[in-house]
């Protein structure tokens, strides 16, 4: 008995552990997907002046999924005479179930930049 305490408790606790770093790899992929799309957004929005920020259309066009009310999505655009710049930024924090290392909140922040070229 004493023999299934022990490694009981401890499998639960890894079983809990992958659990949450599945979920935590989940929120990031979903984060990176919101910012593609923003990205395919953007690079079919009808104009872009310099330095231009364009925060709401490109959330709007995204799916986010279940990222939720606390998820950031923001895109910038600068111009150039022929070249526009976008960069797109993601937010979130993630609450961890079983604290790592004492974090019991993670901020997934990821940006990207994307780069046209006018026709």
């Amino acid at each position: 008995m004493l023999e299934f305490a022990l490694v009981g408790a401890t499998f639960f606790i890894m079983m809990l552990a992958s659990i949450d770093l599945g979920r935590y790899y989940m929120f990031l992929h979903s984060a990176r997907h919101a910012i593609s799309e923003a990205g395919r957004a953007a690079m079919l929005a009808p104009a872009c002046t310099a330095n231009s920020t364009v925060g709401n259309p490109a959330r709007d066009a995204v799916r986010a999924g279940f990222l939720g009310p606390s998820f950031n999505l923001t895109a910038s655009c600068s111009a150039d005479t022929t070249i526009w710049t976008w960069t797109i930024t993601a937010r979130r924090p993630f609450q961890w179930v079983i604290p790592v290392f004492g974090a019991n909140e993670t901020l997934i922040d990821d940006t990207a930049v994307f780069t046209f070229r006018k026709v």
